[in-house]
């Protein structure tokens, strides 16, 4: 699931992305008991994955845009070490959600 999260992210932007594919995962998200604050926390770290990956990761293109001076494959190089650091928390939130709703816990006062 989170595959295509990743590949959509690399090809729309996140509200169409949510828009588009949360109707259809909801009720199962509902069934298996995951709390949906940390299946949205885990979208916008697949999002953020798939923006920044090649070959089509918008950001970037706005990052090479941007600085002017290196060329495209320079721009993916360095986000290569950024995109292996945000798939190292994306397994951190799914095998230990506690890490993600720490916050939202504390204040709803759980």
């Amino acid at each position: 699931m989170f595959v295509l999260y990743i590949i959509l992210g690399a090809l729309l932007d996140e509200v169409s992305m949510v828009v588009l594919t949360v109707p259809f995962y909801m009720p199962a998200i509902n069934a298996f008991g995951i709390d949906v604050i940390g299946f949205g926390i885990l979208i916008l770290l697949a999002w953020q994955i798939g923006m920044i990956l090649p070959p089509a990761g918008m950001m970037a293109f706005v990052a090479q845009k941007i600085v002017k001076e290196p060329t495209i494959e320079t721009v993916y190089k360095g986000c290569i070490r950024f995109a292996e650091a945000l798939v190292v928390i994306e397994t951190l939130v799914t095998l230990s959600p506690e890490i993600a709703l720490f916050l939202p816990n504390m204040m709803a006062g759980k």
